[in-house]
């Protein structure tokens, strides 16, 4: 986890036996750290909101075993493609989404995908092939693209109302998709055959999505402190809680693993 209070340093990683864990430095303004996302193994750490004050720009702490503290600009939506390889939208309004090679304590572009609209939800799929992004379509609804990394095809899945959150389910069938207080499964699959969304379970307004995850969709609630699994079928079960006695946790508690 990581507790965004107004002083990062407060911050918190913690590992599967509940241990603390020393936090990574978010750089030059570390009050301003204010979002993590663990990659699926657990050794790659992302921290959003950073703010650079001499470039005056929002950027990204990614922390692997190959680089440690690496800089890069961005602020929205984020997935771990594996432990080397990372994918954020661009600061731009309506940007693409980059991908980042890291390798030799460097984060280069490697790949740019472009979005037909504004980027608010992005989540890789647990075969580290396939990612799927949200974006407004402008008519109300919005859409679901799904991208291959390896073989380069593009396929979108309509939705209606807004996504907040996206993740994929492990076998990469179907992603779960929130807004606000609302779960659905939304089929995955290639082609145009594809059943309609499905409506799941209702959840606490404090909860959200957390991605990725190796046995399950995690759901993360702020107001009982504690991680969920959600099935395909929609069962949830509470898999760990966390005694918080400190500020309260917030967007970036995303950073969940297990």
């Amino acid at each position: 986890m990581i507790d965004p209070s107004t002083d990062y340093d407060d911050g918190y990683v913690v590992d599967k036996d509940g241990d603390a864990v020393d936090l990574p430095s978010c750089g030059e303004n570390p009050s301003s750290g204010k979002g993590g996302l663990l990659s699926r193994s657990g050794r790659s750490l992302a921290v959003s909101g950073c703010y650079d004050t001499r470039a005056q720009e929002y950027i990204v702490k990614l922390f692997t075993e190959d680089a440690w503290g690496v800089s890069i600009p961005g602020l929205g939506p984020m997935a771990w493609a594996d432990d080397s390889h990372f994918l954020t939208t661009s600061i731009e309004p309506d940007g693409p989404i980059l991908e980042y090679a890291i390798s030799g304590g460097r984060a280069l572009i490697s790949r740019s995908y472009k979005a037909p609209g504004r980027v608010d939800a992005l989540s890789a799929g647990a075969s580290e092939k396939m990612f799927a992004y949200a974006y407004a379509t402008g008519r109300g609804g919005y859409q679901i693209g799904v991208e291959n990394r390896e073989t380069g095809r593009h396929y979108e899945i309509p939705f209606k109302g807004r996504i907040d959150y996206l993740a994929w389910l492990p076998d990469e069938s179907a992603l779960v998709v929130q807004r606000a207080t609302e779960l659905y499964l939304v089929p995955a699959g290639e082609g145009t055959a594809r059943p309609p969304a499905r409506a799941l379970t209702k959840v606490d307004r404090s909860c959200i999505l957390v991605d990725p995850t190796r046995h399950g969709v995690g759901l993360w609630c702020e107001g009982k402190s504690d991680i969920t699994q959600i099935s395909a079928t929609g069962a949830t079960k509470v898999v760990a809680q966390i005694d918080s006695t400190g500020p309260s946790v917030g967007i970036a508690s995303d950073a969940v693993t297990w």
